[in-house]
């Protein structure tokens, strides 16, 4: 018997499954019978009274539904409608509401526009935000809008010069002097720096170190005088070469050409200050990169530009902080 059950048993199952497929046939048969009793509909009779129709109510729903409904705040003008089905970014603070998918004059965190907030992610939550630096370069994100770079990203960043400040201008005298005109020779001075020198220069000739100077002109002047009369106040044109420029010594009266010098403080993680002389090259602490030249240096400030672009470089002024 179980050698016969062994080699039959595949048979003997797919006889069990097919009777288990008649019942359930016939039970699922027998059960559809009774769907018409249990799903049957009442139909109102013929000449049936179902009452008066509400005309009115239903013009009513039918013009409500016909409506597209949106769900609105007052938001600064105009009014921007706010839909349940749609994220819109709103921020309430000190009872205004701000939009911060639109700029329409009411910002959040001003002077920074809110779609520039929204778009890189600023947590413009914080009242702080614009001095936050999430990429960790030394700008804050106010400083990232006005450079129109990524705050987001350590490599996209203002110049460096932006961290760069005049903290104070001092200057080393030095002076001239007409002493006397022995033609062909005219005797010029040095009054300061110490030591004192004297040189006698013929015209188009050159003196100080580097043939800094040239004689261009002589030009004999006499002017009135309430003491004396008359008084000698003749005048030499002379070229300073150093700077291409031009000047004038009055007979008897020192001209003081002052070296300048700039003392900038470089803001950029921290603070380092450094001195350049007018005419000098430098470069900021941290990019080797980049040489700059001190062009010019005022009380209120400096301006440098890049080395390598004399012509048509564009100047960089740096403000003087006080």
């Amino acid at each position: 018997m179980n050698i016969w059950l062994e080699k039959n048993y595949d048979r003997i199952l797919l006889s069990a499954v097919c009777v288990a497929a008649l019942w359930f046939s016939m039970v699922m048969v027998r059960n559809s019978a009774s769907f018409k009793e249990r799903f049957v509909q009442d139909r109102p009779q013929k000449r049936t009274d179902i009452g008066e129709t509400k005309t009115e109510e239903v013009k009513t729903v039918a013009q409500a539904m016909s409506q597209k409904l949106t769900w609105g705040v007052n938001l600064m003008p105009p009014n921007k409608p706010v839909y349940l089905n749609v994220s819109v970014p709103l921020v309430e603070s000190k009872g205004k509401v701000f939009d911060m998918a639109v700029d329409n004059g009411s910002l959040l965190r001003s002077p920074v526009p809110n779609t520039w907030l929204l778009k890189n992610n600023v947590r413009f939550l914080r009242e702080d935000c614009l001095s936050l630096d999430p990429d960790k370069d030394g700008f804050s994100n106010l400083e990232e809008w006005k450079g129109v770079s990524d705050p987001k990203d350590a490599g996209s960043h203002p110049p460096f010069t932006d961290k760069l400040v005049m903290v104070e201008r001092f200057e080393v005298p030095y002076k001239l002097v007409f002493g006397a005109a022995i033609e062909p020779q005219f005797q010029i001075q040095r009054v300061e720096p110490k030591p004192k020198r004297s040189w006698f220069v013929e015209r188009d000739g050159n003196f100080e170190e580097e043939e800094r100077f040239t004689l261009i002109d002589y030009t004999q002047k006499m002017v009135e005088d309430p003491n004396l009369g008359k008084k000698d106040a003749s005048e030499l044109l002379l070229m300073d070469n150093l700077w291409q420029e031009e000047f004038v010594l009055v007979k008897g009266q020192i001209k003081n050409l002052p070296t300048y010098y700039a003392i900038f403080e470089y803001r950029l993680q921290g603070k380092a200050q450094f001195q350049v002389k007018k005419g000098d090259n430098f470069k900021l602490p941290n990019d080797p990169t980049i040489s700059y030249i001190l062009s010019e240096v005022t009380e209120d400030g400096a301006e440098i530009r890049k080395t390598g672009e004399e012509n048509g470089a564009e100047s960089i002024m740096i403000s003087r902080v006080r």
